[in-house]
């Protein structure tokens, strides 16, 4: 038994090192098929010498009465040297059989790990458009050649390939799916669809197209469709050195007569022809205007730009001279050149801005109050502003004229309520005026919002629909804030639901936003005052900030106060709602957002409006809010941020408890119809 398994030892070395071998062997780039099959003759007969000793061995295993460990143990790698065997005879019968796939893989093995992985190429799809068919038979040609594909896959290659309910598709679909009908099939459609003598016709017809339509597009757009033609046409073999003759003069009638007029100026000048025929000259020139333009376009679009329309390069200065007379010496001109950017030269609201800011900063002395009325009341080039009496109004407008006129600056177009003060030529019979969005009604002297309801309900209802709409409502003072929550809520419901910009929206939510839609035109009837009642005769003033918040939004609304002695009358300023966040947030953190939100446009109302010398009341119904207000301790994360810019911009002290059914903020936190809000008292 020893002898036998020494034996057994030695021929288990053989066999691996003329396994080594023949795998080296097969790993080469350059592989010798002698050499190959010469290995593989050592390597089977030492296996087979091997395999004659182990079943003498086993057998006498079997006899001695050995354990069922030792004899497992003996078998197991007996079996895996018969499975190294087994795979290296495949690999040899695979590399001498010429298997194109397993030749690639044993002989030009590379790290693949370090290539990029390209996308998958889809399929081609033909129709039955004889322009589709070059582009669709460059792909599928692929499919058509490779001889490793079996006939009838290709067959349903074929089918899919074609458009379902097409012409291709049911002149595929005709034949029975078998090998011999493939050839049939794909042949039968290039005599239909890919005939040479009929493609050719078809891009000459596009090209004949182009001369007599009346639709003129960019030059660019043309000669993109007149190379891809000519260049559709050299595919099929149609050689231009042999058409240019017929092509030139089609080409040259579709394009521009400017054009054409540029090149019978410049093509005589053309000196290095290389040969070119006119139709090649033709098209190089195009190009070259093509690239022109687009050039020219791409320098007025930076040129245009608002933060680099004030740099000049020191070149383009010598486009801005301008004459200097001296006072002193009129005799005496002196050429200057412009640093910068001069007004008018192109439309620059920015420009504008700083051009009236510089000319308003260097009013004389007791021009001053006006100019800074006119520093805060100019939005692009129109004046708004509110003044406390027809004597100060007068003034103004005198002064302001005086002003302006003096860098030729004409104010004009003036609109008031006091008709009697407006100057000649610029009164109108006109009572309601556009004001920077809103309507201005002069006899009542209210605010309200242009409605224009354009969009028919006929029409699928989907979220850029409703986006659209919503954004048509131009208030910046909020007074229809609550109506406006509506479609903020649907836009976040398609939001949940995942649906695209154009994707109908379900039936509940079209009958929602039909139903606000159909009541929108009413809030046109809501109209807020004007002037906030602020005169010399006010006794106090006092601000309420009210803030609320449910599950969908939380929101906040500003009021003033004003006390004239006999009445009260207390004016909306402000209003704001926004939407709660898709993930859920506790009602109590979202009442401390309203509170936020509340602080920062109680800031800038105080700002706006000058009242810092006011009392300030704000209120919520929350009480949880209202004690990480009013305590000064260290809350979560979340809620110390908030408080902490709640207490820089407010006191403590002032935030007050309101009960919900008096806080004027609940209905803008859910939100109401056009009916609701013009019957209630908000």
């Amino acid at each position: 038994m020893d002898a036998l398994k020494q034996k057994r030892s030695t021929l288990r070395s053989a066999f691996k090192r003329s396994a080594n071998n023949l795998e080296v062997l097969l790993a080469a780039t350059q592989l010798k098929a002698s050499d190959m099959e010469i290995n593989f003759e050592q390597i089977s007969e030492r296996f087979k010498q091997l395999k004659e000793y182990v079943t003498k061995l086993l057998e006498l295993l079997q006899k001695k009465n050995c354990t069922s460990d030792e004899y497992e143990k003996e078998y197991t790698t007996c079996e895996s040297y018969e499975d190294k065997f087994i795979a290296l005879k495949i690999k040899v019968k695979n590399v001498l059989a010429g298997d194109a796939k397993n030749r690639t893989d044993l002989l030009h093995y590379t790290d693949t790990a370090s290539k990029c992985k390209l996308p998958e190429i889809q399929l081609p799809t033909f129709d039955g458009n004889p322009r589709e068919w070059l582009n669709f038979w460059t792909q599928f040609q692929k499919i058509h050649e490779e001889a490793s594909i079996d006939e009838r896959d290709k067959y349903q290659y074929l089918i899919q390939s074609t458009v379902p309910g097409s012409t291709p598709r049911e002149i595929v679909e005709s034949f029975p799916a078998t090998a011999e009908n493939y050839k049939k099939a794909v042949e039968y459609l290039k005599e239909r669809f890919g005939k040479e003598s009929v493609l050719v016709q078809v891009y000459i017809r596009d090209l004949l197209q182009l001369v007599i339509s009346k639709n003129k597009c960019e030059l660019s757009t043309l000669y993109d469709k007149l190379q891809t033609r000519i260049w559709s046409l050299d595919s099929l073999g149609l050689a231009k050195d042999k058409c240019a003759d017929i092509l030139y003069p089609l080409i040259e009638s579709t394009l521009p007569v400017d054009i054409v007029k540029m090149w019978d100026r410049q093509k005589h000048l053309v000196q290095d022809t290389q040969g070119k025929s006119d139709l090649d000259l033709l098209m190089d020139f195009v190009k070259n205007e093509v690239d022109s333009e687009f050039r020219v376009k791409i320098s007025r679009e930076i040129f245009n730009t608002g933060k680099i329309t004030n740099k000049k390069v020191e070149k383009d200065r010598d486009y801005l001279p301008f004459l200097w007379l001296r006072q002193d010496d009129l005799e005496q001109v002196e050429e200057y050149r412009h640093r910068r950017v001069v007004f008018g030269l192109t439309c620059s609201p920015y420009l504008l801005a700083a051009t009236l800011q510089c000319h308003l900063n260097r009013v004389q002395e007791n021009l001053s109050c006006t100019s800074e009325i006119l520093k805060t009341a100019f939005y692009v080039d129109n004046c708004v502003t509110s003044l406390d009496s027809e004597l100060e109004m007068r003034k103004f407008i005198l002064e302001s004229q005086i002003i302006m006129s003096s860098d030729n600056f004409n104010l004009r177009g003036w609109k008031s309520n006091f008709h009697s003060i407006v100057p000649n030529g610029d009164t109108s019979t006109d009572e309601n005026v556009s004001v920077l969005g809103l309507v201005w009604h002069m006899d009542t002297d209210t605010l309200s919002c242009k409605i224009e309801q354009t969009v028919t309900l006929e029409k699928p209802i989907t979220k850029r629909l409703v986006l659209a709409i919503a954004h048509q409502i131009f208030d910046p003072t909020g007074f229809t804030t609550p109506v406006m929550l509506i479609p903020k809520l649907i836009l976040q419901e398609t939001w949940n639901l995942k649906l695209k910009w154009d994707d109908t929206l379900p039936d509940d939510l079209v009958r929602k936003f039909k139903s606000w839609y159909r009541q929108l035109y009413l809030i046109a009837n809501i109209r807020v005052p004007r002037w906030f009642s602020i005169s010399p005769t006010t006794e106090s003033l006092s601000v309420h900030v009210f803030c609320d918040a449910s599950q969908k939004a939380y929101a906040t609304c500003i009021f003033l106060r004003v006390n004239q002695g006999d009445k009260i009358v207390v004016t909306l300023v402000y209003a704001r709602s926004r939407v709660a966040p898709v993930k859920t947030v506790t009602i109590p953190r979202l009442e401390l957002l309203a509170c936020l939100i509340g602080a920062r446009l109680l800031s800038s109302v105080i700002n706006d409006l000058k009242l810092y010398d006011v009392n300030i009341y704000c209120c919520t119904d929350s009480t949880t809010a209202l004690c990480w207000i009013q305590r000064d301790q260290n809350w979560a994360t979340f809620v110390q941020n908030r408080v902490r810019e709640i207490r820089s911009l407010t006191s403590p002290t002032v935030w007050r408890h309101v009960p919900g059914a008096l806080n004027a903020a609940d209905l803008i936190s859910r939100g109401c119809s056009g009916e609701q809000l013009l019957q209630g008292k908000w």
